[in-house]
């Protein structure tokens, strides 16, 4: 006797119900000229849009890393003119002239001491 008290024809049984099932399943019908479109027919109405989306999304990244290597091939070669200044002394120069029109010039001239002599002045 099998395990579980199952007669071994019952197995029979359940086993064809299952290959029945099976075949219901995996039918395509007549291997006919019209068997791949059919297929891919069905292949595709049973497609999400989500899976569109996700589609879409890959394309949209794999150009946004096509994009970056260009910008990165793009700024490696791209020509360069030699500077002698540091970067900070090139970013304080750049300050500088953008801050030029805020500046006004100014006169400085020795402080003049009009203290008689002999006095001390603070300053």
């Amino acid at each position: 006797m099998i395990p579980g008290n199952v007669d071994p024809s019952e197995n029979d049984i359940q086993l064809d119900r299952l290959l029945m099932r099976y075949r219901q399943a995996t039918e395509f019908g007549d291997a006919s000229p019209n068997f791949m479109p059919e297929l891919w027919a069905r292949i595709e109405s049973r497609r999400s849009p989500s899976l569109m989306i996700e589609r879409v999304g890959r394309v949209f990244a794999a150009g946004a890393v096509a994009l970056a290597i260009l910008a990165g091939l793009f700024t490696a070669f791209a020509p360069q003119r030699p500077t002698e200044d540091t970067w900070v002394e090139a970013i304080a120069s750049h300050q500088l002239a953008q801050n030029a029109m805020y500046f006004e010039p100014v006169r400085l001239s020795p402080a003049v001491d009009h203290a008689p002599t002999g006095t001390r002045t603070v300053r």
